[in-house]
């Protein structure tokens, strides 16, 4: 028998106490990893399955980014609103060079050109001094150059870009508004370089598509100074809002707005 203190009796009571007085370590382990596989099976069940922490509400899905709005607005989705449109000289037809379209690169008028040129000869119509201009849609004259004044050569030599000196360039000139679009910007249709205008076509006055409202002429041009029968052409534009029909466009795209702006 072993005597009192000794090795069999410090057994005998190590192993009195784990029995009596608390768990095994492999009972501790098997107790941990129960309440461990417990926890994920309870957060798979509040979550849904899904592996997302439920929040009372579907789980939020990022929103893409959304793409860029073209400025400006290109002739397909323009065009849409522009109908009766007729060409403002009778007989005439897209030109064919594109240094007389809008876009073409110009040294003044902030290096582009916001309009057609109809030229004779190179807009299938006889284009000569005094040839009837036509409003190329029913709408109301906003601008009439009436009391024009000739442009002077200072004026010509003005290299700026200012809206006063790009105003003077087009020379005499007639607006007319066509209301507004779906996005409320006003269409506006701008006749420059005229040699005159028709008598009745003064601001206020609704003109209707075809109506002759001035004639061709050169003003505005440097040419207008000394040679009285150069660069005899109607300016014409198509303003949407503060820009002007497919503005920005590439030459071919420009060319197929036109064609069937005019349809």
């Amino acid at each position: 028998m072993a005597r009192p203190g000794g090795p069999g009796r410090s057994i005998i009571q190590l192993g009195r106490s784990r029995r009596s007085g608390g768990l095994s370590r492999a009972g501790w382990i098997a107790i941990a990893a129960g309440i461990f596989v417990l926890s994920l099976l309870v957060r798979t069940c509040v979550s849904g399955g899904d592996g997302q922490e439920a929040s009372g509400a579907p789980p939020q899905v990022a929103s893409p980014t959304p793409s860029l709005t073209a400025t400006p607005v290109h002739f397909d989705a323009v065009l849409q609103q522009l109908t009766g449109f007729i060409f403002p000289i009778r007989g005439a037809c897209i030109p064919d060079a594109d240094s007389v379209m809008p876009n073409a690169p110009r040294t003044y008028r902030n290096g582009v050109h916001e309009g057609v040129d109809f030229y004779d000869e190179l807009s299938c119509a006889t284009v000569t001094r005094g040839t009837n201009v036509m409003a190329t849609r029913d709408g109301l004259v906003t601008r009439a150059d009436r009391d024009y004044r000739p442009l002077t050569r200072a004026e010509a030599a003005n290299a700026d870009s200012l809206p006063e000196t790009l105003d003077r360039f087009r020379g005499r000139q007639v607006w007319i508004d066509h209301g507004a679009d779906g996005s409320g910007r006003r269409i506006v249709t701008r006749y420059a370089h005229l040699d005159s205008i028709e008598p009745g076509t003064v601001v206020g006055q609704r003109v209707r598509a075809g109506q002759v409202i001035a004639h061709v002429g050169n003003s505005g041009t440097p040419e207008s100074l000394d040679q009285p029968n150069a660069e005899l052409h109607l300016h014409f534009e198509l303003r949407i809002g503060e820009g002007f029909l497919s503005q920005g466009d590439a030459p071919d795209v420009v060319r197929r707005a036109y064609a069937r702006l005019f349809a």
